[in-house]
């Protein structure tokens, strides 16, 4: 999708903040707006020389830079980023080349018996494991911790999504609204990378409802607004599973993983446990970033009666770019 927010040139005007325009009549950037200056601008940004302007190109970073040269020459302050006149503006879209998860001789099926978000994950992965970590919730919070004493280095880790809950109450929050550590699985997910972990496999014990809630966003190559979230860096490897994926991953130790995590719900205490695994990860993903900026001007106004008041005037520059050379 080549187009999915126009990327403007804003003139804002305030009565209070920047004396540099200050002192300047409004009349004389009124005095600016003819004809003939409006078929000069127009005629150098549909220049060849501007490529089109297409979001993310030289042709839009030439258009941007032709605006700020304008408001330089009319004396306006800069009010964007880094005492620029720009506001970055990123886009992202990320899906899997390729992503297998195999537990003993049983090739799971992505989509069907577990899910990963490609932009929460690192670009490449191909691990083997022997071994698994059952660590209850993977939380590591002054309040209640599966970590206490426990060394993950180098392991897959197994662990229930949400947080330790008794009755109505969640153990972390001590109240019925649940703490971060139940809506930001990512938090999780990043504790184990700062742990020295291997991986993740999140038990989703509403895994119909999430996978449905995740395929649009797993499956969609729609570029979204935002930015990288250097999953390389912050993250390990990690995948959501049914809680019958669970039981096959954990066996024999099915049944003593359930009755931890009961005791963690009741006591509020942890216990790890280790049990034997077969299990394969692969999985490979691609990104296409966009990057492009809205241009912003100020120009202060002169009315005390209005000075809380901001007009914004906006308009695209970006367009659709070339075709081949044209």
């Amino acid at each position: 999708m080549k187009k999915i927010l126009a990327f403007s040139f804003f003139l804002c005007c305030l009565n209070f903040g920047f004396s540099q325009t200050a002192t300047i009549s409004p009349s004389v950037f009124a005095s600016t707006i003819t004809v003939e200056d409006l078929r000069q601008h127009l005629t150098a940004i549909a220049s060849e020389n501007f490529e089109g302007r297409e979001t993310g190109t030289l042709g839009q970073r030439k258009a941007a830079q032709y605006l700020v040269d304008q408001m330089v020459k009319l004396g306006l302050p800069a009010i964007g980023e880094n005492k620029s006149y720009l506001q970055t503006i990123s886009f992202i879209s990320q899906s899997w080349v390729k992503v297998e998860m195999k537990i003993g001789d049983k090739e799971q099926r992505h989509m069907i018996d577990f899910y990963g978000y490609p932009g929460a994950n690192p670009t490449e992965n191909a691990q083997t494991f022997s071994e698994g970590l059952f660590l209850g919730y993977g939380i590591d919070d002054a309040k209640y911790s599966d970590y206490d004493g426990v060394d993950v280095k180098g392991k897959l880790l197994l662990v229930f999504d949400g947080e330790p809950r008794k009755n109505d109450n969640y153990l972390i929050s001590g109240s019925t609204t649940a703490s971060e550590w139940t809506t930001n699985w990512r938090k999780k997910v990043k504790l184990a990378k700062d742990k020295g972990a291997a991986a993740v496999l999140i038990i989703d014990r509403n895994f119909k409802q999430n996978l449905q809630d995740a395929r649009k966003v797993i499956l969609s190559n729609r570029l979204e607004i935002g930015k990288d979230e250097q999953a390389d860096a912050n993250y390990v490897p990690n995948f959501f599973l049914s809680t019958e994926v669970a039981r096959d991953l954990l066996g024999s130790q099915a049944e003593k993983a359930i009755k931890i995590r009961d005791k963690m719900d009741q006591k509020g205490k942890n216990k790890a446990l280790n049990f034997p695994c077969t299990v394969k990860l692969t999985d490979k993903k691609q990104a296409n970033i966009l990057e492009g900026a809205n241009v912003l001007g100020y120009i202060e106004g002169t009315d005390p009666v209005l000075k809380n008041e901001i007009v914004m005037v906006t308009a695209h520059y970006d367009h659709l770019g070339k075709r081949g050379e044209t």
